[in-house]
């Protein structure tokens, strides 16, 4: 059985990174949008991968034996991700109709017809059956942070087989696993790891299992402990991710992170403590909501704004670009902190209504399949 220790910690850490990626995504003439660690906050997509391993690895790694094991583990995964993504992948086609509809009478007030560009019907079926982030459909479709939920999924049945055929030398496999996928990131990828559905299973897979081998050295001692340790974590991460424009640089992303993942597993400083209060540890919770829930909002509020120019015959961009400006930067900087908090907000109800109800429906059906398992081992 695997241990229960939970890393709350990291688990706020998830749920700030997750918020900074909702900012990235607001494309709107803010002075936020313009900051570096904004431009750049994509990045933190690579940190979810590398904690996701660490976790899963913490959770699965000792316990699954056979591939009898691998029906129920694939239950509760499926569960974990699924429920959430259908409903917003819902959202966002009801939205469309709604698009539809309108473009019948007022067909100007439209920045673009409906069911065009990255949300095709075509591309409805590839989110369903879970797709759109390993390689074979171009672009980032429909709910656009989508593609990396795909590309886990199916990097946690890679993991799972990969525990139960090479346990003994599981370290040694998570080891090629990352030198081959950040060699095809390197070679293959055109923007290494600004990528997405392209290349994201490697993407993916180069970060799941870099945590993994992170989560093997979760015991040995390090150098450096408690705040200063995790103050010098935090400003290797903020100092990486603003550094590390697109290039090959960004390929260390999984050392840094793991790194950060090392120090904040042991929760002994200050800054630890301070990520274990209420409102942290509840972003936390509500991480894997706010990441799926922002790009709504995001594209809820750019279609608005430059619906009502249209309509009001004002502009509504700034000027040589495509963000979204209404009155001057000031206002935008409030948009988007009214933005977070409704994101924040939402992500709580759909937490309470669709991620854990999915997820407790999801593991009883895991656990129904772990007992029909158990008499049939019995019964050899």
């Amino acid at each position: 059985m695997a241990q229960k220790h939970r890393y709350e910690a990291l688990d706020s850490l998830r749920g700030i990174a997750a918020l900074s990626v909702a900012v990235f995504h607001l494309q709107v003439g803010s002075h936020i949008y313009f900051f570096t660690l904004t431009r750049h906050a994509y990045m933190f997509v690579d940190f979810f991968f590398v904690l996701s391993g660490f976790v899963i690895s913490h959770a699965y790694a000792n316990r699954l034996a056979t591939f009898d094991d691998l029906i129920p583990f694939t239950i509760r995964r499926f569960g974990r991700i699924y429920p959430l993504h259908v409903v917003m992948l819902a959202a966002f086609v009801a939205f469309e109709l709604l698009v539809l509809v309108v473009s019948h009478h007022a067909p100007g007030a439209l920045p673009r017809p409906p069911f065009s560009e990255d949300r095709t019907p075509m591309a409805v079926l590839v989110n369903l059956l879970l797709l759109n982030g390993v390689g074979i459909y171009e672009g980032s479709t429909w709910n656009g942070p989508s593609w990396s939920i795909s590309a886990e999924f199916f990097t946690y049945l890679i993991f799972a087989v990969t525990v139960i055929l090479a346990r003994r030398r599981l370290p040694l496999v998570a080891l090629l696993y990352v030198v081959a996928a950040g060699l095809s990131l390197y070679l293959l990828a055109p923007k290494f790891l600004a990528t997405s559905s392209q290349f994201g299973l490697e993407r993916c897979v180069y970060g799941f299992f870099a945590g993994h081998l992170v989560w093997c050295l979760r015991d040995r001692p390090l150098p450096i402990k408690g705040t200063l340790a995790e103050a010098l974590a935090i400003a290797l991460v903020l100092g990486f991710v603003y550094l590390a424009e697109v290039g090959p640089l960004q390929l260390l992303a999984p050392l840094v992170f793991g790194i950060a993942i090392l120090v904040f597993a042991r929760q002994d400083g200050q800054v630890s403590q301070a990520l274990l209060r209420p409102f942290p540890r509840k972003l936390g919770d509500l991480s894997y909501s706010i990441y799926m829930v922002h790009f709504f909002g995001a594209f809820i509020t750019n279609n608005v704004l430059r619906a009502a120019g249209k309509v009001l015959h004002m502009p509504t961009t700034l000027p040589g670009t495509d963000l979204a400006l209404v009155g001057n930067a000031w206002v935008m900087d409030a948009i988007t902190v009214v933005y977070l908090m409704a994101v924040v907000l939402v992500a709580s109800q759909t937490y309470r209504f669709v991620e854990m109800p999915g997820m407790n429906w999801f593991g009883e059906r895991a656990r129904q399949a772990t007992r029909r398992k158990t008499p049939a081992v019995a019964a050899l």
